[in-house]
């Protein structure tokens, strides 16, 4: 009798667990869903707007701790409430999360809401998005008047990201025009490299292919002299003598791999801190790529903050040339055009930190971003009045789909797609 009483004390213990996940999620999503109305009024009343925000997701950015990807989904979700009432109400209810309003509403209109709000809720996301993507394809083939470019640019992508384990992840969608001519130059380096190789039997992997023809473009980079923003293309190293620390960016190298680098690479000596200092002194007014290539270790790109531009930035003097300010390390940082014209023109002011860091003020002298990242608690009188007209309290259990996640099976799936494609008629 006692293992019966302990037994069912620990299912019901799995069932609260159970309860309290779907429960927190449910309040997540209606959080979420609040938060982007938050954001379309903020939108409407152009109070974000101020010296150096380039768009509403970069004061998101900025200001709310979001990332790049994560500051646009959310002003894509904003720019839809007003006209999609039904898939907004789902999710003002905690039915729908951020990233599955943000996939429908790709395909979302007047016409369609109501129904697609109905899926939303009735299937699990893999099944709606299954649904939608079938749908999606039934569309495009009837649609007797394609817009092939605006198709592609919303279809094709390509995204990398390191991971724990220091290794670059690729992920990505090509045309089938590119897509034919990328997988035809990977069998092209494939080739190539069981031509060149020692073994005559050896075979050459896809990953293995894939860096041959990064080798190659970096070859031809070096043959030719190309460069950006006056910086060589090369793989770039920082060793540090000292401590014997060998990084790409922020990706730290293993022992191994840095003596297989360093077994055919170019050497480039940057003495700082307590060696000596890097120093062009007032003969050089132009970054030269040795300093160029020191300040892109250091600022990874414009280095105003929330601004995320790598490319086309500018090696800009804190303390201006013509002020009698050298061209070096410490008194020089990147700058995209835009923020680059924001010191020179827009009352903004940049100073090197204590941590040899670069820091902005605006023109009231204020930091752009506290020094210790902590603001005092505002209470906002707009988001008190969202919280006196909340509605009802979420349903612990919204986040559950009404069908309890049946399987959808292909039956289900063409009558869902031919209902969605009856209401957009």
């Amino acid at each position: 009798m006692g293992n019966a009483a302990g037994f069912d004390s620990a299912e019901r213990e799995r069932a609260r667990l159970r309860d309290r996940v779907i429960e927190l999620a449910s309040n997540i999503h209606a959080a979420e869903s609040e938060l982007a109305g938050l954001i379309a009024e903020l939108d409407g009343t152009d109070a974000w707007h101020g010296p150096g925000y380039v768009s509403l997701a970069h004061w998101l950015g900025v200001n709310a701790a979001f990332t790049p990807s994560e500051a646009q989904r959310r002003v894509r979700i904003a720019a839809r409430r007003a006209e999609l009432p039904a898939l907004t109400a789902a999710a003002d209810g905690g039915q729908i999360s951020s990233g599955l309003m943000d996939r429908v509403g790709r395909v979302a209109s007047g016409a369609n809401d109501a129904d697609l709000a109905d899926l939303c809720t009735l299937a699990t996301p893999s099944q709606a998005l299954r649904t939608i993507a079938a749908y999606r394809r039934v569309e495009d083939g009837n649609d007797p008047d394609p817009e092939p470019d605006s198709s592609d640019v919303e279809r094709t992508w390509l995204r990398k990201w390191w991971d724990d384990a220091n290794r670059l992840h690729l992920d990505g969608c090509l045309n089938a025009i590119d897509g034919a001519r990328f997988e035809t130059a990977l069998d092209a380096a494939c080739v190539a490299g069981e031509r060149d190789a020692d073994d005559a039997g050896v075979r050459i992997s896809g990953p293995e292919a894939l860096t041959r023809l990064s080798e190659l473009m970096l070859d031809d980079a070096r043959a030719t002299g190309l460069t950006r923003d006056g910086t060589n293309f090369a793989v770039e190293l920082a060793l540090d003598a000292g401590t014997g620390i060998c990084r790409y960016g922020s990706i730290h190298l293993t022992e191994a791999e840095a003596g297989e680098v360093a077994c055919d690479c170019r050497l480039h000596h940057l003495i700082h801190d307590g060696g000596i200092a890097l120093n062009l002194g007032r003969d050089v007014r132009t970054a030269s790529r040795t300093l160029r290539r020191a300040l892109r270790l250091r600022d990874g790109g414009c280095a105003f903050p929330g601004c995320g531009q790598t490319r086309f930035v500018h090696a800009h003097h804190i303390v201006f040339w013509e002020n009698g300010g050298p061209t070096d390390l410490d008194n020089m940082v990147l700058l995209c055009g835009r923020h680059h014209r924001l010191l020179h023109q827009g009352g903004y002011t940049c100073e090197m930190g204590p941590d040899r860091r670069p820091r902005f003020l605006d023109p009231t002298g204020g930091s752009v971003v506290p020094i210790d990242g902590k603001e005092p608690p505002v209470v906002s009188s707009l988001l008190a009045w969202h919280e006196r007209q909340r509605r009802q309290p979420v349903d612990p259990r919204a986040a559950r789909p009404r069908s309890g996640g049946e399987p959808l099976t292909t039956w289900a799936l063409d009558n869902l797609v031919a209902h969605l494609c009856t209401a957009a008629a």
